[in-house]
């Protein structure tokens, strides 16, 4: 995964002193693509492309730059207003991710990103919410939807 900052991005990185923020902006979808959250990590409500963006604990552990290995990023979000995981409950199919980073003092284009990630292996306590991110997750299912046992198939021999 190639990831290429502007020249404005990256003087803002390089700068010994700066006023430039760089903000992760997160959208959380259902398996259709509508959103059920828009949230950042910044301190206050962000706007980005007409759309206010909550402020919300999070962190992301973005993939390695890597060909060999399937891509996945771990996430996670503070779960203190519990509102991201009641949506989430609610859901019957994968939720999606979009995820991505913008500048504080350019809050009209991209910096890095966007992402797109499948939500998997969402786990939730009273004080967070943990899921693993990945691309491709055809890559990690089953290619068939029938499960081969001896109740389904009488001549295949046990596993145990």
């Amino acid at each position: 995964m190639s990831r290429t900052i502007s020249s404005a991005g990256r003087e803002a990185l390089y700068a010994p002193q700066t006023n430039t923020a760089f903000l992760e902006l997160m959208i959380i979808k259902d398996s259709s693509g509508t959103p059920l959250a828009r949230i950042t990590n910044n301190n206050q409500i962000v706007t980005f492309d007409g759309n206010d963006y909550s402020p919300v604990a999070f962190s992301a552990k973005l993939p390695k730059d890597s060909e060999d290995e399937i891509q996945s990023a771990n996430i996670t979000i503070g779960n203190v207003d519990r509102s991201i995981m009641i949506s989430l409950r609610q859901l019957t199919g994968v939720p999606l991710l979009e995820y991505f980073v913008v500048r504080s003092d350019d809050l009209s284009a991209v910096e890095l990103g966007p992402w797109n990630y499948s939500l998997e292996k969402i786990k939730y306590d009273a004080l967070t919410i943990t899921a693993t991110a990945t691309y491709n997750t055809y890559m990690s299912t089953n290619a068939s939807l029938v499960r081969y046992s001896t109740e389904n198939f009488p001549g295949v021999a046990p596993t145990w």
